[in-house]
């Protein structure tokens, strides 16, 4: 996987989890939505210039 892709398949999956942040909201789950957006935190907010990913094995 290029560093584009990536970058790309962060975004979306950030996408992903603000769409289902939003419906848990409108459905009184709150302690779900806490739970997923802390998942997400550093992804969404990365400390300095960069996020440091994990390589596994295939």
């Amino acid at each position: 996987m290029t560093a584009e892709q990536a970058a790309q398949l962060i975004d979306h999956t950030l996408e992903h989890v603000e769409q289902r942040c939003a419906l848990l909201e409108q459905g009184r789950q709150s302690h779900d939505r806490s739970a997923l957006e802390e998942e997400f935190r550093e992804w969404a907010h990365p400390r300095g210039s960069h996020i440091d990913l994990m390589l596994c094995p295939c």
